[in-house]
């Protein structure tokens, strides 16, 4: 092939590439046309500054940026939803038209004459306002009509569009109750009328605040998990003045957490079956929480959080030794399940080492707690029972010695703890009769 004919082929493949990249070019062009032929607006949502929102409600409620996120202006000054906000921005912008009509003036007859229902979009990076006014549904339910700002024409839009202007005040404010990270939180105090705890956090355990005596961990831990990601169900008032509209403060019911950014204090007030009414340091609200955040006070009524004699994770403990008298007995965790030492063949259920641990943990002490750290054992005390719990390796998660005096009063106190106070006769002797009963079912 000469030169000559070389170069020609390279000019007519030029020639074609270029032809190709202007076709090419014309065509991106056209289907860029076309997607914003089909848009309600020309621009996307992170243009937009600021909105005026008349919802289908009756609700004007007016929110612009403010850092990364978004403040709710009017009516009330308040943090908005980002989540709920910037929804409904990239739904409606830039949005999608099916089809566009020429009403010739009868806006009335598509429920566009005079609406109620529209949303004013202010863009600053364009320097241009829009206004989008929402009318009937379409017979067939599945699109709407709406008109931008004064056009004579009226555009067909999905639906869901038109069903997000029925979000209200609710809807579009930050409804996060806390924010918190609970494993921040380093101290809990409940007050409940004269009654009052507190509990500090020491590494991956709780205690009574300035006491050895801990708190059980599975009550504390969950509950504060509840309370940091609790949502708020209704704002009842834009303000504090009032609270005992609301059944705050009487009876007193506080709950107060220390944390990193300060203590924060919540007050609740009356609630019912699913709500109940709260306040809280930091938040100018009254507001709606869910009722179950109330449970702690009534574990504080029962001392459950403290006062226990038993406090372990049972899926710590692998070996319960039962002393009684001369007697012992060994429930042990093996390969193959619990078992008795003296009959390894015979394996405990499921449901008897539950129920085992069940009663164990229903063993509380009925001393007032300030006297709780007094020595282990008084005079005239016999040792009736003592119960010595390890873990896999062996180790001593805790011993507990239950003693009876001539009167008949049932003691007892914690090797973990230090702990000793009066407990229920009846319910040590439970225990007792419990493991003795298992004891005898094995054989």
């Amino acid at each position: 092939m000469s030169i000559k004919t070389t170069v020609i082929l390279v000019l007519i493949l030029i020639i074609i590439s270029g032809i190709y990249f202007f076709d090419q070019k014309k065509i991106e062009s056209v289907k860029e046309e076309q997607i914003t032929a089909r848009q309600l607006l020309p621009y996307s949502y992170e243009e937009i500054d600021s909105v005026e929102f008349h919802s289908a409600l009756g609700e004007e409620i007016r929110w612009r940026k403010n850092g990364n996120g978004w403040l709710i202006t009017y009516p009330v000054v308040t943090e908005g939803s980002g989540s709920t906000i910037e929804y409904i921005l990239k739904t409606i912008i830039p949005g999608r038209r099916r089809s566009s009509f020429d009403p010739h003036g009868a806006f009335a007859d598509f429920g566009l004459e005079n609406p109620s229902t529209y949303i004013i979009l202010y863009n600053g990076i364009q320097s241009r306002s829009d206004t989008i006014y929402f009318g009937d549904k379409t017979p067939m339910n599945t699109q709407c009509y709406v008109r931008l700002g004064s056009s004579p024409d009226i555009l067909l839009t999905n639906d869901l569009t038109r069903n997000l202007m029925k979000k209200s005040l609710y809807h579009l404010r930050n409804k996060i109750f806390l924010l918190e990270d609970p494993d921040s939180v380093r101290t809990i105090s409940f007050q409940k009328g004269d009654l009052s705890y507190s509990f500090e956090r020491r590494g991956e355990d709780w205690f009574l605040s300035d006491t050895d005596l801990p708190a059980d961990r599975r009550l504390i831990i969950p509950y504060i998990g509840e309370i940091t990601e609790s949502l708020i169900y209704g704002f009842e008032a834009e303000d504090t003045l009032h609270p005992e509209l609301f059944g705050i403060l009487s009876p007193v019911r506080n709950v107060t957490l220390a944390t990193p950014s300060g203590p924060i204090s919540i007050s609740f007030g009356r609630d019912d079956e699913k709500f109940v009414y709260a306040m809280r340091s930091g938040l100018d609200n009254i507001v709606k929480l869910e009722s179950k955040l109330l449970k702690i006070f009534d574990w504080i009524d029962e001392k459950e959080m403290v006062l226990k004699v038993f406090f372990f994770d049972p899926g710590r403990a692998a070996e319960l030794v039962c002393e009684y008298g001369e007697k012992t007995i060994l429930i042990k965790l093996g390969q193959e399940g619990w078992s008795i030492s003296e009959f390894p063949e015979i394996r405990l259920t499921r449901e008897q080492i539950s129920q085992l641990f069940a009663i164990l943990g229903a063993l509380s002490f009925e001393s007032d707690i300030s006297s709780i750290s007094r020595a282990r054992s008084g005079k005239n005390m016999i040792e009736r029972e003592k119960y010595i719990i390890k873990d896999r390796d062996g180790e001593l998660i805790d011993e507990i010695v239950v003693y009876a005096d001539l009167n008949g009063k049932s003691s007892a106190s914690s090797s973990k703890t230090g702990a000793f106070g009066t407990v229920d006769r009846k319910k040590s002797d439970q225990i007792r009769r419990y493991i003795l009963g298992l004891a005898g079912s094995s054989r």
